[in-house]
């Protein structure tokens, strides 16, 4: 590949591994959707949304269709993205905390994902695809429970945390990058650790439109 051979510069490296991590990622594409796919009809449109490199309406079908997930796939999910804002550098981890990434930095979070974790992603994000065009039901969530979900998550932090996220959260847009993924780090961290049923709760409350 042309960009793998003349970018050899140190800021070559974020486009290079852009570069590797899609091409892994429509490998992982194909192999979920070929795994997941309930008729052969339903794999030949996905392939071909995947082949075509169609993001935009992609992008739309995940959106609509996470919603009408199950809640364990809900909480597999929270937990990829507790380990990609972790893993991520503090620009691309605010950015995906504020659910602001560029399609490149989305693609350097999912970089941060390998083997099996970067397949259960991959495997999320068919099964939403499919949830939307299957039009399964959507499952929401009362307002006042999603906030519970997560007011349980802040409150299970030490105090000092539980402060800052508050003084994070009141400005969240104009807030540092730092304290941004700061907060998105320590919510996902905590949503993943919840017990059962406030783990499932919080995990579809991210989802909510």
């Amino acid at each position: 590949m042309l960009l793998l051979t003349v970018c050899a510069a140190p800021a070559c490296g974020d486009a290079i591994r852009v570069v590797k991590q899609t091409v892994a990622l429509q490998e992982a594409f194909f192999r979920q959707i070929d795994r997941r796919s309930p008729t052969p009809q339903m794999r030949d449109r996905l392939r071909a949304l995947a082949r075509s490199g169609a993001g935009d309406s992609v992008q739309t079908l995940v959106a609509h269709g996470l919603v009408r997930l199950d809640d364990a796939t809900l909480i597999r999910r929270m937990e990829l993205m507790s380990v990609m804002l972790e893993e991520s550098d503090v620009p691309i981890c605010a950015a995906i905390a504020r659910g602001t990434p560029g399609s490149g930095q989305m693609t350097l979070a999912m970089a941060e994902l390998e083997g099996p974790d970067l397949d259960d992603w991959v495997g999320v994000l068919v099964e939403a695809q499919i949830a939307q065009l299957e039009q399964r039901e959507v499952m929401f969530m009362r307002p006042a429970a999603a906030v519970h979900s997560i007011q349980a998550a802040i409150a299970a932090l030490p105090d000092s945390d539980e402060t800052r996220m508050g003084d994070v959260l009141g400005c969240f847009e104009t807030a540092s990058d730092a304290d941004a993924c700061w907060a998105g780090r320590a919510l996902f961290g905590q949503g993943v650790a919840l017990q059962d049923a406030e783990r499932r709760a919080f995990a579809r409350a991210l989802v909510q439109p």
